[in-house]
């Protein structure tokens, strides 16, 4: 954990950072209320969820003796991958990659995120070899990055009273090749997905009214890219290249 310096934007690490995790840690997300992080954790199966001190910055994993009523860290399918929260703080979406399956956890009142003590969590089953999730910011649609042999979007409408997905006709929309990492424009009007195996971006305009998905175009990367952000204005992406120990820089239209 580290705190960003505002005018500077040079990090320095937080008091008691690193901080131990329960084994593999795959993706860490934080609540749109910066209250609590969510870890999933390949090895454990789990999702542990961690407190963030509002001043300091730094974290403290939730036990049974922080919420008697529920278990942490929480049970999550048989290997987590990725962890992302719906941005009215209604739902969260596990991806296990084994399984092909998207793990749907409800919020219990105001507290971290749960399910409620006799419930179980939801999964719902999605195309082959899924990689990576993403969520639409105006809390429509779930997006999936799948590799594999599919090498595709998988686009999948929430119903915002229940949490459940289903998938809009079309999908999953082909991609490149060996998908490794998705993410949706701050506008919700495009989302990107980055080919480690075509070493490029596929570009996708989103009709969210009609439930249009349409592949606008690819744009070429470093070797081997992994991982892609937007950041918040919706004007610069940012993807890693793994191949070529590189970042490799947007400007968005």
């Amino acid at each position: 954990s580290y705190r960003v310096d505002p005018i500077t934007g040079i990090p320095k690490e937080i008091s008691g950072s690193p901080l131990k995790t329960r084994g593999e840690p795959q993706s860490i997300t934080v609540d749109y209320n910066d209250r609590y992080a969510y870890v999933a954790n390949g090895v454990t199966k789990t999702m542990s969820v961690y407190a963030v001190e509002a001043q300091s910055g730094a974290l403290k994993e939730l036990t049974k003796a922080d919420v008697p009523y529920l278990e942490f860290p929480r049970p999550a399918g048989s290997e987590p991958r990725a962890v992302v929260l719906h941005p009215q703080a209604r739902f969260a979406y596990v991806l296990d990659a084994i399984m092909g399956k998207i793990i749907v956890f409800s919020y219990y009142g105001s507290g971290p995120l749960a399910v409620e003590p006799s419930a179980q969590y939801i999964s719902f089953d999605v195309a082959k070899n899924p990689v990576a999730l993403a969520v639409d910011p105006r809390g429509k649609f779930l997006y999936a990055a799948h590799g594999g042999n599919i090498n595709a979007l998988g686009v999948y409408a929430i119903d915002v009273y229940t949490g459940e997905i289903k998938a809009v006709p079309g999908s999953p929309v082909p991609a490149g090749t060996s998908p490794a990492a998705v993410a949706a424009h701050p506008g919700g009007q495009f989302v990107y997905v980055v080919n480690k195996g075509s070493n490029d971006v596929t570009v996708y305009h989103t009709d969210t009214a009609q439930s249009r998905f349409t592949r606008a175009g690819q744009v070429k990367t470093g070797a081997t890219p992994v991982a892609i952000s937007v950041e918040g204005s919706g004007r610069f992406a940012y993807v890693v290249n793994e191949g070529s120990n590189t970042v490799s820089i947007f400007a968005i239209d």
